[in-house]
């Protein structure tokens, strides 16, 4: 006669199915892990996009509102080794028009901006353009580079002093040939945020 058999699992049985859990649990985080990663580098490329987006949209206004070089008695838009200066104008419906030094410049690892006081005179504007100035703003991070090309009458160029040398006699296709109030009526401005480029091209409005 057979001795009839415990219900239960058996010690190897128990330590199978522990096993197993424990495979599917591990899976599972790693799945999960995977999720939670995933979500953090769209949080950080969403918030990279609408950073870049921020700051092309304040360089289209700042440059659009560019003072004319003539009535600053020097160029407006001075740039040039990782340097983009610009004296631009102020606009309130409750005061009159008064101008305003803007630079943008890599400080660390972050873009910024940085602002004068308002100004309502020529030779302190033209002593802005060359001083520190007090207000700081960080535009975007994880930035190592910034570089900035304008647009004269010859051409692209790298330094904003190379468009005071003489224009070539002969303009090269497509070149803007009406007179401008600035010497600089485009820039092409390139960050590297997190090592890869972007570029925006801004033109004045003529």
């Amino acid at each position: 006669m057979q001795r009839a058999r415990s219900a239960g699992f058996t010690l190897i049985e128990m330590v199978i199915a522990i096993t197993i859990l424990a495979i599917i649990a591990l899976i599972s985080w790693r799945s999960l892990d995977g999720i939670i990663r995933g979500q953090h580098r769209l949080t950080e490329s969403l918030e990279e996009t609408r950073a870049l987006d921020r700051l092309f949209e304040q360089l289209d206004t700042d440059f659009g509102e560019a003072v004319r070089d003539d009535d600053l008695g020097q160029p407006s838009v001075v740039f040039g080794d990782g340097d983009l200066r610009i004296v631009r104008m102020l606009r309130d419906a409750r005061q009159p028009i008064r101008w305003q030094v803007v630079r943008y410049r890599v400080d660390g690892n972050a873009l910024i901006r940085e602002a004068s006081v308002p100004l309502n005179e020529r030779g302190r504007a033209r002593e802005a353009l060359h001083a520190n100035l007090p207000e700081r703003l960080t535009l975007v991070e994880h930035t190592s580079a910034l570089q900035v090309r304008g647009w004269t009458t010859q051409g692209w160029l790298a330094l904003s002093a190379d468009a005071s040398q003489p224009a070539s006699a002969a303009a090269a296709p497509g070149m803007l040939r009406q007179m401008a109030p600035n010497a600089v009526t485009g820039l092409e401005v390139t960050v590297m945020v997190n090592d890869a480029p972007y570029t925006k091209v801004v033109l004045v409005d003529l």
